[in-house]
């Protein structure tokens, strides 16, 4: 039970200096009007074009939380939305020009840092993706029952 408890812990710590990570890579290009969860957004949305309600369900975002840091994003001039054309509940998103450039960078960034460069880390990692994919089943199943 208390690696249970250890693996939870490292989990949510590990997402807070991934964010810190973020942070860092914004800094270092000079970015300062969005925040590092805005950043995530841009990421998720990459090069496609997704609709709100997706971001929301695939990626577990509070809606609050996703619709205030959409809006943010497209103040500054990154994101764009376009409501549907039959149903102008539908917000797709996509980067513009602005958010695609900040992209790059952050993706560059992201490849500089890699620690898959090394193959028996790359074997490591292989192997914690694949015990986090039971875990997330096993809490899915687990809540599915409930």
């Amino acid at each position: 039970m208390r690696n249970y408890a250890n693996l939870t812990a490292m989990l949510h710590r590990l997402q807070r200096r991934h964010l810190d990570v973020v942070r860092t890579k914004l800094e270092a290009s000079g970015v300062s009007d969005i925040s590092p969860a805005q950043a995530m957004l841009l990421m998720e949305i990459g090069d496609s074009e997704v609709q709100l309600r997706d971001l929301v369900e695939r990626r577990h975002y509070l809606a609050s939380t996703a619709t205030y840091n959409i809006r943010k994003l497209v103040e500054s001039g990154y994101v764009e939305h376009m409501r549907g054309a039959r149903d102008r509940r539908v917000t797709r998103l996509r980067l513009t020009e602005r958010g695609a450039a900040l992209l790059d960078r952050i993706e560059s960034a992201d490849e500089a840092m890699s620690l898959a460069d090394d193959p028996a880390i790359d074997d490591k990692l292989d192997t914690a993706m694949t015990l986090l994919h039971e875990l997330d089943r096993s809490w899915f199943q687990y809540l599915a029952r409930r």
